[in-house]
């Protein structure tokens, strides 16, 4: 049920095609693979298949670029998500220099019947060029009562993104390794941005 779920969810938004590999009840290991085109920075598409596991508590993104596999382990907090419940992730938009924006979002830890069909909405950045990641913002969170946006990212060419949460916050990217978020001299922090 959530392998057609999540395909049928990235059909209808038009970012390719997915897969996924959720385990059985009361496991923790799960995998999500993403096929399709991500919008670069020029404008182009970059054709990708990209994956994202989760073992022993950590987060492993692995990007095929043309046949060349980059792997990035990030931490994850398993007090707050369950994969077992629930994972996706989709596309935001990736720069010329290979710094790869998305979402990634979770099934919400629960053992107090709490937030039993909630969620935990990221908005990640990772860098190809350096194989690590370089920025995990909060997008929503069940547990601490903040709502998911209906969209919780938006991709903002040619180098910046834009992070949907109340107030909004943008971000730049520079030097293929650097995320700096926008400052009140843009006129665009801490205000909502969204059209």
């Amino acid at each position: 049920m959530h392998r057609a779920m999540v395909a049928a969810l990235f059909l209808l938004t038009g970012c390719g095609q997915a897969t996924t590999d959720i385990p059985a009840a009361g496991g923790t290991d799960a995998a999500v693979r993403l096929d399709g085109a991500a919008a670069l920075s020029d404008g182009t598409a970059a054709q990708f298949s990209d994956r994202i596991d989760v073992a022993k508590g950590r987060g492993i993104y692995t990007a095929n670029r043309g046949g060349a596999l980059t792997r990035i382990e990030f931490p994850l907090d398993e007090k707050r998500i369950d994969p077992a419940r629930g994972h996706m992730f989709a596309p935001v938009g990736e720069s010329a220099d290979g710094i790869v924006v998305l979402v990634d979002e979770y099934g919400t830890r629960t053992n107090d019947g709490r937030c039993a069909n909630g969620t935990e909405t990221f908005v990640r950045v990772f860098s190809l060029s350096d194989a690590r990641e370089l920025l995990a913002v909060p997008a929503g969170s069940c547990l601490d009562g903040v709502p998911r946006p209906t969209r919780e990212a938006t991709w903002l060419p040619p180098d910046r993104f834009r992070v949907e949460t109340k107030p909004a916050r943008t971000y730049v990217l520079s030097g293929g390794d650097v995320v700096k978020p926008v400052g009140a001299k843009d006129g665009l922090e801490g205000r909502d941005t969204r059209p």
